[in-house]
């Protein structure tokens, strides 16, 4: 006699086992990349705007974002543009503080501070990029500069007019 015959209620919690873990691996291997509208606005021009595919890819690829995230899309972005770009991880925050993108360095610059703002879907994030996780379609912006910042312009049209 086979063990299957003896067990037939063992086989078939095996059976619904390997096809559960078979789904979450296909589902997050689908899952892991997504596309978003990311721009960058440096200190004096727009430094990228555009489409980019990105999943949880970061600067030194020691520390992991939550997912898609606005960390990882700019991560992405520099490499496939070869723009400058540095980050360094804040274990006291969990993310990563962006430290230049093109020739912008946060920092202090004539008696100020300035440094990478983030907002997401037109709206101010209040945590790090990594910790945000982006859905497909979202909007992404990064832009140089200091804490006086109170809104960014947005605009949108119709894709036709009549």
């Amino acid at each position: 006699m086979s063990y299957i015959s003896l067990c037939p209620s063992r086989w078939h919690v095996f059976i619904a086992v390997i096809g559960a873990c078979v789904m979450m691996s296909t589902t997050s291997a689908v899952a892991a990349s997504t596309n978003v509208n990311l721009r960058v606005e440096g200190g004096v021009t727009t430094l990228f705007e555009g489409v980019v595919t990105t999943d949880t890819n970061v600067p030194d690829g020691e520390y992991a974002c939550n997912g898609p995230s606005p960390t990882s899309a700019l991560f992405d972005m520099t490499q496939n543009t070869g723009i400058a770009f540095a980050a360094t991880w804040w274990p006291g925050i969990d993310d990563y503080g962006i430290d230049q993108i093109g020739s912008d360095i946060a920092g202090s610059t004539n008696g100020g501070y300035v440094y990478w703002n983030l907002w997401v879907n037109n709206e101010y994030s209040n945590v790090g990029g990594c910790q945000v996780v982006l859905n497909a379609s979202d909007t992404t912006l990064w832009f140089y500069g200091g804490t006086s910042i109170k809104g960014v312009l947005s605009i949108s049209a119709p894709s036709k007019v009549k």
